[in-house]
């Protein structure tokens, strides 16, 4: 479940678009794996298998046993696998906002009428662009799935400013 170089550099060449979803071997407007979705991943046919692959298409098919990512990665929308959350990051598995629709404490929702549940985070970000995926103000992360609150007194930064 783990993204492969070919599918990290396809996200990372994706971060300075406005089109959220990367065109891969499993999502694009002919397949939609439910791995797809925010949140999600999904495994190769083999573990070890690269039949499928190629050196033109170096990103592997990925539409089996999809299930929802786990905590401390992070599964954009359009890619089927899991990359690590950086070290800072707070990425913990989503719970359902049944007010907002929204798996908290991100910003996606699932597919409505699936039988699909909350992954854990869907984007990595830089901390000049967003906060979204980092340890929130009031608190201290130790690990990308704990989050802590800041003892009485300590001075707590801002966010950096260039």
């Amino acid at each position: 479940m783990m993204c492969n170089k070919a599918e990290i550099e396809l996200y990372l060449s994706s971060l300075g678009s406005k089109s959220i979803v990367r065109i891969s071997r499993d999502c694009n407007q002919f397949s939609w794996a439910p791995g797809c979705q925010s949140g999600w991943a999904c495994s190769t046919p083999e573990a070890n298998s690269l039949a499928n692959n190629s050196f033109e298409n170096p990103v592997l098919s990925r539409a089996e046993n999809c299930r929802p990512c786990c905590p401390g990665f992070f599964c954009p929308r359009g890619l089927t696998c899991m990359m690590p959350c950086p070290l800072g990051a707070y990425c913990p598995l989503g719970t359902l906002n049944k007010t907002t629709n929204l798996c908290d404490p991100y910003s996606y929702q699932i597919t409505p009428g699936s039988n699909q549940t909350c992954g854990s985070a869907d984007s990595w970000a830089d901390v000049i662009t967003t906060n979204d995926v980092f340890c929130p103000p009031g608190h201290h992360c130790p690990t990308t799935t704990q989050k802590l609150n800041c003892s009485k007194g300590v001075l707590l930064q801002e966010r950096c400013h260039w």
